[in-house]
């Protein structure tokens, strides 16, 4: 049976966090613990300024997690997963890579009805989830070279 929880401290959630982040190898390392917690921590002051506040979803099987979903809530009604930052690259929610998550994802969606997504990685299981039409999905830039690069050092 699922369950779902909400946190505000990223620290109620240390174990469940470390637990997803190990077992899936494919999470972005923006999302393993120690960094996610400095970055949540040197974001407080654009997270003042944007008018927002950090929510944790945690969706368990059993008291096992299976999904935690970082989301940014704010005083406008949006709601985005975090992430969006200058200087963090990838975004994602950290999931059971075992367990089909439709369910789970279902859950989470009647709680906040609407997520922006950004950054996140086009293999992700989240995007494969996300309503199509509701999908805000921002690629990071990349920089075609070719064979001579000394252009760009000029």
């Amino acid at each position: 049976m699922l369950s779902l929880s909400k946190y505000s401290k990223l620290d109620s959630i240390k174990e469940d966090w470390k637990y997803l982040y190990n077992q899936n190898r494919s999470i972005p390392p923006f999302l393993e613990y120690d960094y996610f917690k400095r970055t949540v921590k040197l974001s407080y002051y654009y997270r003042i300024i944007d008018r927002c506040k950090i929510r944790y979803y945690v969706i368990r099987k059993n008291n096992i997690p299976i999904m935690i979903a970082p989301i940014l809530h704010y005083t406008n009604g949006t709601t985005e997963l975090f992430g969006r930052y200058n200087g963090y690259n990838y975004s994602d929610f950290l999931y059971d890579t075992t367990y089909p998550l439709d369910k789970a994802w279902e859950m989470l969606m009647s709680e906040i009805k609407s997520l922006s997504l950004y950054k996140v990685k086009a293999d992700s299981r989240i995007i494969e989830l996300a309503d199509k039409n509701t999908l805000t999905q921002i690629q990071n830039v990349a920089i075609h070279f070719g064979t001579d690069y000394d252009i760009y050092l000029v």
